[in-house]
C-alpha cells in the first residue's frame, strides 16, 4: 500500500540550514522528493518536488553568479537556505534556493512540482488547466500556483512561512539526469535531476540516463 503524506504538522521535518550548506549538486539531488510548502494563516499549498536544476556559481556559465556581484545576484555568496526569485520575460518568477557555504555561489532551481494540497487555490490562479498536471510542470507555473513572487526574495526557507520538508516515508522513484532547459550556454551539463516517468515533470522529451 502507498504511503500518504501528513503535511497538517509538518513544521519538526523542516530542512535546516546544514542541508542548503553543501555542494550544490548533492543538494540538487537530494531535494528531489522533498516537499515545497507554503504556509499562511488562509492557506497550506504543497507539492513534492520533482524536478530541479542545479546552478554551480562563478565556474558555471549559465550562473547569474558569473556576472558577480550584484544587487541581484549578492546574497547567492550569503548564508544558504534562502530563497533567490527572478523574473524572467517579464511575467514569469523563477524559484531557487542558495546552496554551498558562506563565501560560494550557488543555488538551485525549482522546475517542477507534484501538487499534494491547496489544488483548488492553484487552479485558480492557474485559470483553471484542462489538467492537475499543468499546474506546477514548469518554473512559472509552480510560483504562480504556490504565489511566490519577487516579494519572496531573500525569505529563509529553514523558518517559513515557505519552506521544505522530507519526508518520513520510503522513495519509490528513479532519478534521472539531463542537460539544462532554455539555456544558450551551458545547456549540455547534466545538472538537471528529475523523477524518470513522472507525469508532472515538464519536459518530458528530454534526453536523460
Amino acid at each position: 500500500m502507498k504511503q500518504r503524506l501528513n503535511l497538517t504538522d509538518c513544521t519538526d521535518k523542516i530542512l535546516l540550514r546544514s542541508f542548503y550548506s553543501r555542494p550544490t549538486l548533492t543538494v540538487a539531488k537530494e531535494l528531489i522528493g522533498c516537499v515545497l510548502i507554503n504556509a499562511t494563516k488562509e492557506l497550506f499549498l504543497s507539492g513534492k518536488i520533482v524536478e530541479v536544476e542545479a546552478y554551480l556559481g562563478t565556474d558555471d556559465p549559465a550562473s547569474h553568479a558569473t556576472q558577480g556581484r550584484t544587487p541581484r545576484t549578492e546574497h547567492q555568496w550569503e548564508e544558504a537556505g534562502h530563497l533567490y526569485v527572478y523574473l524572467i520575460y517579464g511575467m514569469y518568477h523563477c524559484v531557487n534556493i542558495v546552496t554551498e557555504r558562506k563565501g560560494l555561489a550557488g543555488c538551485v532551481l525549482l522546475r517542477a512540482l507534484e501538487p499534494l494540497s491547496g489544488m483548488e487555490k492553484m487552479r485558480i490562479r492557474r485559470n483553471f488547466p484542462k489538467t492537475d498536471i499543468a499546474l506546477c510542470n514548469g518554473p512559472g507555473k509552480l510560483s504562480q500556483s504556490l504565489g511566490i513572487s519577487r516579494d519572496h526574495n531573500r525569505m529563509d526557507v529553514t523558518r517559513g512561512p515557505i519552506y521544505v520538508i522530507k519526508p518520513n516515508i520510503s522513495s519509490d522513484f528513479q532519478i534521472s539526469t539531463s542537460g539544462r532547459i532554455g539555456l544558450t550556454i551551458g545547456e549540455k551539463l547534466p545538472y538537471r535531476y528529475f523523477i524518470k516517468d513522472n507525469p508532472f515533470v515538464s519536459c518530458q522529451k528530454m534526453v536523460s540516463k
